[in-house]
């Protein structure tokens, strides 16, 4: 009589370190797929308040030059422009005080005038050219949402540079650095907290 063969089967800590080793690859190539939805999220959220930014840029580039093709009569009450540098100040806030989350919220939410956004910000409704100053917390990424006339924490900070006269030398212009900035909240930043800003020098050779 022939004799029997056995098969021997897996033993318990065999079955238990593969099931460790699955695991252990399965959770890290879910780690490096959320990573890289995030950060596919981020560059996303980055180019669209790029976009949002471009669109201040050019409407104060389009107000500034109506103005001067105005009189000085007109440009002095009727234009956007005389409403914009209205708003202007001597110099902008530190923008590297906006450092948390928590402080890319609500217009003006703090007590330390170093935080938070200036009290002259504003922005420009892109349907319909308005100056505004109505802005909330970020739902997604900011940006300006024109038919509801609300800024999702995209803002506009005019400084005013008066020109310099010496003698009879000639006066250098005057000229206005707009800074256009952002805030918000992405899942592919490591603290959370997305920044971005541009400054947008215009000359007003009559100031």
């Amino acid at each position: 009589m022939l004799g029997r063969v056995y098969e021997r089967g897996d033993t318990l800590v065999e079955v238990l370190l593969a099931v460790a080793v699955f695991s252990a690859v399965s959770m890290g190539a879910m780690a490096i797929m959320a990573q890289g939805i995030a950060s596919a999220q981020s560059s996303l959220e980055m180019n669209l308040v790029r976009n949002q930014i471009d669109t201040q840029a050019e409407l104060l580039r389009h107000f500034h030059a109506e103005a001067f093709q105005m009189t000085s009569t007109e440009a002095s009450e009727e234009s956007r422009w005389a409403q914009i540098v209205a708003h202007a100040q001597s110099a902008a806030t530190p923008y590297d005080a906006i450092d948390q989350v928590e402080h890319c919220r609500e217009h003006q939410y703090g007590s330390d005038e170093n935080e938070g956004i200036s009290e002259n910000a504003f922005f420009l409704n892109p349907e319909t050219g308005a100056l505004s100053t109505n802005f909330s917390a970020p739902a997604t990424f900011a940006q300006v949402r024109g038919a509801d006339d609300i800024s999702e924490m995209i803002w506009i900070e005019a400084v005013r540079n008066a020109g310099v006269q010496s003698g009879d030398s000639l006066s250098a212009a005057g000229y206005y650095d707009f800074h256009i900035r952002a805030c918000w909240e992405s899942p592919g930043a490591g603290s959370g907290l997305m920044r971005l800003g541009t400054i947008v020098r215009l000359y007003a050779p009559n100031e």
